[in-house]
């Protein structure tokens, strides 16, 4: 009886059970590699799309001209509450607009030609152009009928008209109860948009106050079809692993199963001293320790190698990913205190040691003759006045306000504080350019004007002045920025005299 239990207790031989072993085995690592990986990927790039379009709604809601935005506002939604709700219609989601949409989006067309919708448009188109995303739009929340209704929309085809609105605010209800939530990033997939990334971050006036809100949309369409491909590809490489596994399994166990098992045993032995594994370690799970291999030959001592080879390598581990980790926090600690003292606290911009830095830069790149760049020096007009009748409070916002100008004028170019009432940009690119044609915008923005009061810190004015490197006369960046000052002080010179 004993013998015949131990023939039925073989039928499936060793050489059966390994080649089945190495099939599920690839099969499930095939199958958990594919999901860990697609999830790896959705969220990775679904994090770095919602970061990008919460920071870019961020620096547009600092950006728009917030005097402008609240006017534009008042009079769209003046218009909006005029018409009657049920003349009011919601943007269609089809490309064919309705007789009725078309009627009512057509009471808002004279606000089209107002001074502060081509200005604010302008701007987002600007900040649209730089960093190439597909629609940035600026809207207020009708609390009483819990819509976001459109005020200037930037994007390049379907731009929603001013007073259009979406028929409700689709998931963002929590700005309802809290306004200064804004609308916290999303994915959403609809037509006839697709996938896209859509976040939005309040618009505060002086007062601190919630006025509107900077929306950006990121397409993810592009994104979405390279990770269908990749995942493909990656698909094919693991069937094709899978296969080379099961036949390199299937060759090895052929020929011979005892034999290479007591040199796999020394092989484990010292496999920590060939190749460290990158895996982190399960402590929930360790697969050689839990192996019951009782038999008194080789594969109990594989069983007992394996098992040492996990504990080495798992503390090897661990002790990396501790090092790592503290690499990581050490790294991010130092990069975040290099930010701080780069940055001017009261404007945000950078501040004069940034600036020292930069200088040291175009210096070198002066010395190697590849340099190309012009200075712009920005001056307040009457900080102590503003100071003396208002505080320093209002002097400290006249300066923030002043920076606020500089920044929207000058969007490609870096802007430093470096003194009190005085900052430098770095002219490059298209600002290097379009230099005078700025210039005058920000005399335009920023200019004296007759009968203006000079102590008013939320219409201020400044002088500019700017030169551009000339290596016939320039031999360091103090030259341009002196030939910058002096042009400054004569433009200030003439405003005196306004």
């Amino acid at each position: 009886m004993s013998a015949e239990k131990e023939k039925k207790r073989l039928i499936i031989s060793i050489k059966s059970k390994a080649v089945i072993m190495i099939i599920v085995f690839a099969l499930v690592l095939c199958a958990v590699s594919m999901w860990v990986c697609g999830r790896v990927i959705n969220n990775v790039t679904d994090e770095m799309y919602q970061t990008n379009a919460t920071d870019l709604s961020s620096t547009t809601a600092q950006i728009v001209d917030v005097g402008r935005f609240v006017r534009l506002r008042d009079e769209v939604m003046r218009i909006y509450r005029e018409t009657p709700e049920d003349q009011r219609v919601a943007t269609p989601d089809a490309d064919e607009k309705p007789e009725a949409y078309e009627t009512y989006v057509s009471r808002f067309s004279a606000v089209k030609e107002t001074e502060d919708f081509k200005e604010l448009l302008k701007t987002l188109k600007k900040i649209q152009n730089v960093n190439h995303v597909d629609c940035i739009y600026l809207v207020c929340v009708d609390f009483e009928s819990k819509r976001a209704v459109y005020i200037v929309d930037a994007a390049e085809d379907g731009a929603c008209e001013p007073g259009s609105f979406d028929s409700d605010l689709d998931g963002n209800e929590p700005v309802l109860s809290d306004p200064k939530a804004g609308f916290p990033a999303y994915v959403s997939n609809i037509d006839p948009y697709g996938w896209l990334v859509t976040a939005g971050v309040a618009i505060y006036d002086e007062d601190g106050t919630p006025v509107g809100y900077a929306v950006t949309d990121i397409s993810m369409e592009q994104i979405r079809y390279e990770k269908i491909g990749y995942v493909m590809r990656l698909l094919t490489f693991l069937l094709i692993t899978v296969v080379l596994i099961c036949v390199i399994g299937l060759i090895a166990v052929h020929f011979s199963l005892v034999k290479p098992i007591a040199q796999l045993t020394v092989a484990t032995r010292n496999y920590f001293k060939k190749k460290e594994t990158q895996d982190v370690p399960n402590e929930n799970k360790r697969v050689f320790s839990e192996l019951r291999i009782r038999t008194g030959d080789e594969l109990e001592g594989l069983a007992y190698s394996m098992a040492q080879m996990e504990d080495d390598i798992d503390e090897h581990i661990r002790k990396m990913v501790a090092m790592h980790d503290e690499l990581s926090e050490s790294r991010q600690y130092a990069n975040e205190m290099t930010e701080l003292a780069n940055m001017d606290s009261l404007t945000g911009v950078r501040n004069r040691t940034s600036y020292d830095r930069e200088v040291k830069k175009l210096d070198a790149s002066i010395a190697a003759g590849d340099a190309r760049f012009g200075l712009a020096v920005v001056d307040l007009n009457c900080l102590k006045a503003i100071n003396d009748t208002g505080g320093h409070d209002a002097g400290n916002r006249a300066i923030v306000n002043l920076c606020r100008i500089i920044c929207g004028i000058f969007v490609h170019s870096p802007v430093f504080r470096i003194g009190g009432d005085e900052f430098a940009v770095i002219l490059q690119n298209n600002d290097y350019e379009k230099v005078e044609t700025l210039v005058d915008e920000f005399m335009e923005k920023a200019g004296c004007k007759k009968g203006q009061p000079k102590t008013d810190p939320d219409h201020v004015t400044g002088a500019i002045g700017y030169a551009l490197f000339d290596r016939e006369i320039d031999t360091d960046v103090l030259d341009v920025f002196r030939r910058a000052d002096r042009n400054m002080y004569e433009c200030k010179t003439e405003m005196k005299k306004a």
